[in-house]
């Protein structure tokens, strides 16, 4: 992991940062028109679902799958029915 911590890579503090921003349309990007003009562009609707998504995942909003270990103890009993020999 030591290897992995570089300056060049997100933390995930700032991973969180960019989704709030994202999720909270206060990211804006230069588009080019067809006309050749340059506009800024808000985030998609799309977009800021998928940020809203992560950051729910990342806090446990929803869970996908569930693990779930234990003991359990099962008692099965058979009934065959009345006793026909009687």
């Amino acid at each position: 992991m030591k290897e992995i911590n570089n300056s060049n890579i997100m933390t995930m503090e700032e991973v969180m940062q960019r989704l709030t921003l994202i999720a909270n349309d206060k990211i804006h990007e230069e588009v080019v028109t067809a006309t050749g003009q340059v506009v800024k562009k808000g985030v998609s609707i799309k977009d800021q679902e998928k940020a809203m998504e992560l950051i729910g995942k990342r806090y446990g909003g929803w869970v996908d799958k569930v693990d779930l270990t234990g003991d359990l103890e099962v008692n099965i009993a058979l009934d065959y029915g009345e006793d026909e020999s009687k």
